[in-house]
Parts: structure tokens; sequence; C-alpha cells
């Protein structure tokens, strides 16, 4: 993953780790280059971008932590058990169909209701309205 902001039209750099930057009400932070994580603030909603986690990782990043996510986003692969004591998010969207039985059971424990992109279509967000999926579970006795 490459992390740019636009500085000029048609020019961009790399996004510092630890710089913020504003767009309306959107604000973008490179919490780590290394795992990638990015943070956005979203009208006061705080979504965290995983890239791959290695074991162990969870507490070095949990320190660069500015606020705890309301929402985590990752590829759907795995996700460690103590990323999810660190991050501790209400919302977790995959990026994928499945996610491993342990996974699911980690979020339903902890009850972090999980979408998955590939089941669940595109998942919109407003302040209003919270979290809607786009695509409804079609029913496989109804053909």
């Amino acid at each position: 993953l490459s992390f740019s902001e636009q500085v000029q039209i048609g020019k961009n750099e790399p996004l510092p780790v630890g710089k913020i930057v504003s767009s309306g009400s959107t604000q973008i932070q490179l919490i780590s280059a290394e795992p990638p994580v990015l943070q956005l603030q979203i009208k006061g909603e705080t979504w965290l971008l995983l890239g791959k986690i290695q074991k162990g990782m969870g507490k070095s990043l949990e320190e660069k932590l500015p606020t705890t996510p309301q929402v985590l986003l990752w590829s759907g692969k795995s996700l460690n058990k103590d990323w999810l004591e660190v991050v501790k998010p209400k919302v977790a969207i995959a990026s994928s169909t499945t996610v491993k039985e342990n996974i699911q059971q980690q979020l339903q424990q902890k009850q972090i209701q999980l979408y998955l992109t590939g089941r669940d279509g595109a998942i919109q967000w407003t302040p209003q309205d919270g979290f809607q999926k786009t695509l409804d579970v079609v029913d496989d006795d109804a053909f």
C-alpha cells in the first residue's frame, strides 16, 4: 500500500507517519507504514484500516493509536487475537467472502458486529442510520 496526500494538482508525496491530513469532515492519519495502519476520522467515527499485521505487533502499535477505533477494516485473512484486545472495535469489516471460524467466534464473544463485503456487498455508513449492507442474504430455497 502506498499512502499519499495531494500537495498540488497532479503531484503527490508520501504521507509521513503521524501527520494528519484533513478534507472536509474527514481526517486521515498514517499510524504506521510497516505494518500499514491508517486511521480515518469521519464525522466523529474512527476507522482503522489494517494491512498485514505480524504476530506480536499488536502491543507496539497500541501505543501509537491516538484513539480507540469504532470500526476495523481488514482483508479478512488472519487477525491476531491480541489485535482485538488492543483495538476493541464495535464493528469489523472484512474485505472477503469468509473469515476463519475462530475469528468469527472471537468477534461474537466480544459482541463485535461483523460485515463481509463478499457476502454483504458494499457497507454504507451514515451518522444517522449507522451501517447498512447493500446486499440482502438470498435464501437458497427461494429458487
